[in-house]
């Protein structure tokens, strides 16, 4: 069986993501470096805290601001011109704003950079998942579309590790320059990815280039035997997506449009509550101002650094691994089982803050510090592996990028709001900011089932593309059927 080029483009996409977190990483990695909060005169220690906590807010905050933005413009650029040509409209955007922080000298021109890079890091987190899972099959598809997890996580690993070799730099002003510089090695890397990547060929059939999609398809789910087979197979796909490319066409892409379609509504509704519930853990104010806590915890010099960088690398390993998970358990019942491991890992960390930090009782602070490594164990394994993968799902073709924008949008968002205000409430009420955190996981929270359920028509000629058995969602489902809880709508349909 060969699957060359749908690997390469999982891989290539996946590249965007390695960019995605290296860039997400910058802001809670340069606190850490002494030469750039001296630069800047932001010590939350120091003789201005106030301001430090202002401006440290800001530096995740705006950037969180401009994913918002780039969100939803990725979504435009991905339907009208291609998913390979947004990726290329990204990555110049990510070079610019690379040089603006790395060039920077005045903390104005560094916020700048931060929301352009904030700008690009939204339309990478917006695409590539939606790429990987329009070429990837259904039977892999949380697996292959997991990536865009564990490579992100990856993205923020590297970033740290990076932070901890340029925390021992004599120069502490080429350090913290240097961790800005290469952010421009993933994104050059995925620049030339994109030279070679395939076309998605559902977009590819959406713009009525059905010569060029079935070429695609041949490359992509061919499966190394008889030339008949392999072409059956890329005819029967062809036919597939464009059966249910046509019926969803019908329905109004914009997003007002999808306002006023009921079922289209409800997957918004639906995408926006799977990045809510990923919000509501608290997991970005955690690894944002980690570098902060653990000073509390009794951790110094490089200390927070190297248990940001292993916090990190631990939540790759496990988002790596989610994703095979996923494809076993199911998407409902792999979420639940990590937002209830998330609450309870956060509880038994808050309290551990607020009853050792400041004090000298190491057995305490150590029990702090494990439960921040449980906790993205059981966030980076369930939670987050499921996130992008459940959303780029629960849309059709023709709202997906747009779909999946959105609500990554509403993502970014929540990610504005928690962390520009985090540095100041917490100097406010410390541990107390965490407990917000556990009220809203602690909500009910229930995934809705997808398919026939949103009330979509589906093709009737849809079929299995890939030659993978079809939960049909036709047929009337009961609770206790797994194999309806793990389906995909039309995406086990339209095609793999």
């Amino acid at each position: 069986m060969t699957k060359k080029h749908e690997y390469l483009g999982i891989l290539y996409a996946a590249l965007g993501s390695l960019t995605f977190g290296y860039a997400l990483s910058t802001g809670s990695t340069i606190i850490g470096l002494s030469g750039f909060v001296d630069y800047y005169n932001i010590d939350t220690f120091g003789p201005d805290p106030a301001y430090a906590n202002q401006i440290q807010g800001a530096l995740n905050g705006i950037f969180f601001a401009g994913g918002a933005f780039g969100a939803v413009f990725q979504g435009v650029v991905a339907d009208r011109y291609g998913r390979r040509r947004a990726l290329q409209v990204t990555c110049v955007i990510m070079l610019v704003a690379t040089i603006l922080l790395t060039a920077s000298v005045h903390i104005g021109m560094f916020l700048a950079g931060r929301l352009l890079q904030g700008f690009a890091a939204g339309m990478l987190n917006t695409i590539c998942p939606v790429y990987q899972s329009e070429i990837a099959p259904a039977s892999h598809r949380g697996a292959m579309v997991g990536m865009h997890g564990f490579t992100f996580v990856m993205g923020q690993a590297t970033c740290t590790w990076v932070g901890v070799g340029c925390y021992h730099m004599i120069n502490g002003q080429i350090a913290w320059r240097l961790l800005c510089a290469l952010q421009a090695v993933p994104t050059i890397a995925l620049a030339g990815g994109t030279l070679v990547m395939l076309e998605s060929p559902r977009w590819l059939i959406a713009h009525a280039q059905y010569d060029t999609a079935l070429n695609t398809l041949r490359k992509l789910h061919g499966k190394g035997h008889s030339y008949e087979e392999d072409e059956h197979i890329a005819q029967t796909s062809l036919h597939s997506i464009r059966a249910q490319v046509e019926l969803d066409a019908r329905q109004k892409t914009t997003f007002l449009g999808m306002l006023r379609h009921r079922p289209s509504m409800r997957r918004l509704l639906t995408g926006f509550g799977t990045m809510a519930v990923n919000q509501c853990t608290g997991q970005t104010v955690v690894w944002s101002y980690q570098v902060n806590l653990l000073q509390g915890l009794g951790v110094l010099n490089d200390g927070p650094l190297l248990v940001l960088a292993g916090f990190m690398t631990l939540g790759a390993i496990c988002n790596g691994g989610g994703g095979f998970v996923l494809d076993k358990l199911g998407r409902r019942k792999t979420y639940l089982i990590g937002l209830i491991m998330c609450i309870a890992t956060l509880s038994v960390h808050t309290a551990m803050i607020a009853e050792y930090s400041g004090t000298t009782n190491r057995v305490g602070q150590g029990t702090g510090i494990a439960m921040l490594f449980v906790f993205v164990t059981f966030f980076a394994g369930c939670i987050d592996v499921t996130t992008y993968v459940y959303c780029s799902e629960i849309f059709p073709t023709c709202h997906r990028a747009q779909g999946m924008s959105y609500s990554v949008a509403f993502f970014f968002c929540l990610c504005a709001l928690w962390t520009s205000m985090a540095p100041t409430v917490m100097a406010k009420i410390s541990w107390g900011y965490y407990c917000i955190f556990i009220g809203l996981s602690s909500i009910n929270f229930t995934l809705e089932e997808i398919g026939q359920l949103f009330g979509d028509d589906v093709a009737p000629d849809a079929a299995n593309a890939d030659g993978n058995e079809v939960v049909h969602v036709m047929d009337p489902p009961t609770p206790s059927d797994e194999k309806f809880a793990n389906s995909v709508h039309l995406e086990d349909k339209d095609i793999a």
